[in-house]
């Protein structure tokens, strides 16, 4: 019944799945992370997949090639920030926001964040040393089980699936950084990434559009989405986010960041098997020649396909960063 609601139309009925009643906040404590972690750990994305799964399998529209991913697929994603560690006090590990400075440092700033489960955390921790090898001048801020909280309010979304990628740019330019670069905790640097910075110098953005099929959203996410944004993500571009970049200080990425922060709200446009791709790719669609293309055809490496090239061999493809196997 809720599926069909909102196939009507009736958006305001299916509340925000992810959201956690917790008040605005800027600063956290150790017991306040301790508090969060529980609600989150409390939540459950399996009834909602339950009543928005569509349930004739295979199912696919007619333009499809191929059918739309399992549940489990979906709900293995939408469950990334619900059951992420913030803090585990009985072994000593408490969130941790370092800004770095990198060689003699700039007004160019990195920053990355990574729960403290799974194996991100020792990749997040590999980056400084990196970067410091590459050459690069500037900082790099490492959020680590610190989830990005600039204003305070954003703590409430933390179980909003990979939400948090713009909000850690805030957290930089809260620091007074406006020229800021995301990477994932994955991506080791290979290469001084100051051609990036320059490139939002000379456009305001970094951006990589592609297409990652409709088979990853769900009807009525895509639904919601369209209804929100005008973007039709079925036919749209959607953003890899690996890798984003933006001078903060101009009004297309202020307003951008507004509508973001809109969606987060919602929560339910984040329901697919790339939820931030989607949504940031829908808000892009809206005014496409704001935002050109990224110049660097290599800005991303898998190791999985190095295939026992060496890394010189990768830098010299022109690849800024290596994703990690992991």
């Amino acid at each position: 019944m809720r599926w069909l609601l909102v196939l009507l139309g009736v958006f305001p009925l299916f509340a925000n799945p992810f959201l956690i009643d917790y008040p605005e906040k800027e600063f956290l404590q150790e017991e306040d992370y301790r508090l969060i972690q529980e609600k989150l750990h409390s939540l459950s994305i399996a009834p909602t997949l339950d009543d928005l799964y569509p349930k004739s399998l295979p199912f696919t529209w007619p333009w499809q090639k191929k059918p739309l991913r399992e549940k489990s697929d979906f709900q293995g994603r939408a469950e990334r920030g619900i059951r992420q560690v913030l803090i585990e006090s009985s072994s000593g590990k408490t969130p941790k926001k370092e800004l770095i400075k990198i060689n003699q440092g700039s007004d160019y700033c990195i920053v990355s964040y990574s729960s403290l489960n799974g194996v991100y955390p020792e990749l997040l921790q590999k980056i400084p040393k990196a970067l410091e090898q590459t050459g690069f001048q500037g900082y790099f801020l490492s959020l680590l089980g610190a989830f990005p909280n600039p204003t305070g309010k954003e703590i409430r979304y933390a179980g909003v699936p990979y939400c948090f990628k713009l909000f850690a740019m805030l957290e930089a330019k809260k620091l007074g950084f406006h020229k800021v670069l995301w990477i994932d905790a994955a991506l080791l640097p290979l290469r001084d990434p100051t051609p990036l910075f320059h490139c939002i110098e000379d456009t305001g953005s970094l951006l990589q559009r592609v297409r990652n099929g409709k088979r990853y959203l769900l009807p009525v996410t895509r639904d919601i989405i369209l209804e929100r944004t005008g973007t039709d993500m079925y036919q749209e571009k959607s953003l890899r986010a690996r890798v984003i970049g933006f001078d903060l200080s101009i009004k297309k990425v202020q307003t951008l960041l507004q509508e973001y922060e809109e969606l987060v709200a919602l929560g339910t446009p984040f329901l697919s098997c790339f939820p931030e791709e989607f949504v940031l790719g829908a808000l892009l669609a809206k005014n496409p020649d704001f935002w050109p293309a990224q110049p660097f055809p290599h800005l991303v490496f898998n190791e999985h396909k190095c295939h026992g090239k060496s890394i010189e061999s990768i830098q010299e493809l022109g690849a800024f960063f290596l994703i990690q196997q992991h």
